[in-house]
């Protein structure tokens, strides 16, 4: 039950620190706050999905092309053998459009896929966001983070810019 609430926390981090960069479009605390997710939370697979939105960041809003280098090797060998590391291969290539031993080993992932780790990280747990508002001191570990009706509209909006962008990225491939 302890890894419940971790990982209901972890999942809570991660919510804000999306919240940060879709909704109130402020890059440099989301990079804050998904750092603090890999610091605090460095079994949860919100670590490394906060390593990949830090690249993300890193790439699209920063241009930072050392800074981008570094993160991908970072997340490479942290999280070798998750999606998230092949994602950062894929994102390195697509965006720097190198051929370097980054995209080298992205080609060879893709010819051999490695799964070592997959299991390694603690699964996510479900964020449930009901339709009335809650009380936060309330909240059952095993039925994930409990949000007020206020989150769930912030929630709702996030995902409506994540598909914006979702958007406009396959538009320019």
């Amino acid at each position: 039950m302890a890894s419940d609430t971790t990982q209901a926390r972890a999942g809570a981090a991660f919510m804000m620190a999306e919240l940060y960069y879709f909704q109130l479009e402020k890059p440099e605390s989301a990079l804050i706050q998904y750092r603090r997710v890999e610091w605090e939370f460095p079994r949860s697979i919100y670590a490394a999905k906060s390593a990949y939105a830090r690249l993300w960041i890193t790439t699209h809003d920063h241009g930072d092309t050392l800074g981008a280098m570094a993160l991908a090797d970072s997340i490479v060998n942290k999280y070798h053998g998750t999606r998230y590391a092949e994602s950062a291969l894929y994102l390195w290539k697509r965006w720097s459009r190198r051929t370097d031993e980054r995209t080298a080993l992205f080609d060879s992932l893709l010819a051999n896929p490695d799964t070592s780790r997959a299991g390694w990280f603690e699964p996510e747990v479900a964020i449930h966001l009901p339709s009335s508002p809650v009380d936060s001191t309330a909240v059952d570990p095993r039925q994930g983070v409990q949000m007020t009706a206020e989150d769930s509209v912030r929630i709702d909006s996030l995902r409506a810019v994540a598909k914006k962008l979702r958007e406009r990225f396959r538009e320019k491939e």
